[in-house]
């Protein structure tokens, strides 16, 4: 599993908690509802499992808009599509990440992985993140910024991203976790 992967798996976003709540509720909801009107109401039903019959969810006013009485009644089956076209979108952009992981990655087209290190250690974000994850004083500057880059990276210099292939793995392992980090925020 890539660091971004883990990273993801560990922190779960206010979006992933709440998604996680509405399959539960999904989960609780009739499998059917159904309009039906009775003595000038208009009346969403659901069946009720152990009698089999159905049963008055909840009743409108006449001036009630049908439309809307209608969209109650199909919030059930509503949910799990869109529920289900969620499971269907991550599943493919997930696919797609393994597909995008297995090409060469390159940041620049020379491969200048210490300049681009140098660009995003002046982006406000990663010093953020590296706050959060990797222990960096709040008040640091750019010198103590770099030093616990190096310290992480275990290098003794950006130069090695360049020349050394596992230094260079290391830094596009933290650069994917990072990213996958600013996508989860």
């Amino acid at each position: 599993m890539t660091a971004s992967a883990t990273l993801r798996e560990s922190v779960r976003n206010p979006d992933a908690k709440r998604l996680a709540r509405l399959r539960a509720r999904a989960d609780a909801l009739p499998s059917e509802l159904a309009m039906a009107y009775s003595d000038g109401l208009l009346l969403i039903e659901w069946t009720d499992p152990a009698t089999k019959k159905p049963e008055v969810l909840a009743s409108f006013s006449p001036s009630a808009p049908s439309d809307l009485v209608e969209q109650l009644a199909a919030a059930p089956e509503t949910i799990r599509f869109l529920l289900n076209l969620i499971d269907r979108a991550t599943a493919k952009i997930r696919d797609l990440q393994g597909r995008q992981e297995d090409q060469p990655q390159t940041l620049r087209p020379n491969g200048n992985y210490a300049a681009n290190c140098a660009i995003v250690c002046d982006d406000p974000l990663f010093r953020e993140y590296m706050e959060l994850w990797h222990g960096l004083e709040r008040d640091a500057d750019k010198d103590w910024l770099v030093g616990k880059l190096h310290q992480v990276l275990d290098i003794g210099s950006r130069r090695e991203l360049n020349t050394d292939p596992a230094a260079a793995a290391r830094w596009l392992d933290l650069l994917r976790a990072y990213n996958g980090w600013k996508e989860d925020r």
